[in-house]
């Protein structure tokens, strides 16, 4: 008799923090819109994504914010790089990463 037990090794996306704060890029005829969990809000006017999904924002562009508890609203874009932008009006409210963001562009 063994007293060897056997080794479970979980590969599932939800035990894996890096592969649950991941953000996806698509673009259509509305514009970019950008998904994720890695999407931070820092006040007074700055979004950042762990995932570097922002830098196809345009600056310029309104964008719709969705899916976050303090900042869901619109937005310009004053600044934009891939890991964060700036928008206007500066009212944006500090929240971490961890709900479902999606930020789409509008125009």
């Amino acid at each position: 008799m063994s007293t060897r037990t056997r080794q479970t090794v979980a590969s599932g996306a939800s035990l894996n923090a890096t592969a649950r704060q991941h953000t996806s890029f698509s673009a259509d005829k509305g514009g970019a819109n950008v998904k994720g969990t890695g999407i931070s809000f820092t006040s007074p006017g700055t979004i950042a994504d762990s995932g570097n999904g922002l830098g196809a924002l345009r600056v310029g562009a309104r964008i719709r914010v969705a899916g976050s508890p303090k900042n869901s609203r619109v937005w310009r874009v004053a600044t934009s790089s891939a890991g964060s932008i700036t928008v206007t009006p500066s009212q944006v409210t500090s929240e971490a990463a961890g709900a479902a963001i999606t930020i789409t562009a509008e125009d």
